[in-house]
């Protein structure tokens, strides 16, 4: 879905497991986009309050390879 909804606005890329780590290789080499890349080790959550309010967001949510889910989705305006 990202190859097809992303592009107009700048894009949030969270990455903490083998999924996000391949959508940032997806966002900045084959898409090219204008991509601020957000990585923490494998199985830590990033700081997801860095997600910018201008900025399209991609993070795994659930079902990771290093069993991470994140706990809430307050990080996210409520307008978006």
């Amino acid at each position: 879905a990202m190859w097809s909804m992303l592009g107009p606005r700048p894009v949030d890329v969270f990455a903490w497991e083998s999924f996000g780590e391949d959508w940032v290789t997806d966002a900045v080499k084959q898409l090219k986009l204008d991509a601020k890349i957000h990585v923490a080790p494998y199985g830590v959550l990033p700081d997801l309050r860095a997600a910018r309010a201008d900025a399209d967001i991609v993070f795994t949510q659930n079902g990771t390879t290093a069993g991470v889910k994140i706990p809430d989705f307050d990080w996210i305006a409520a307008d978006r």
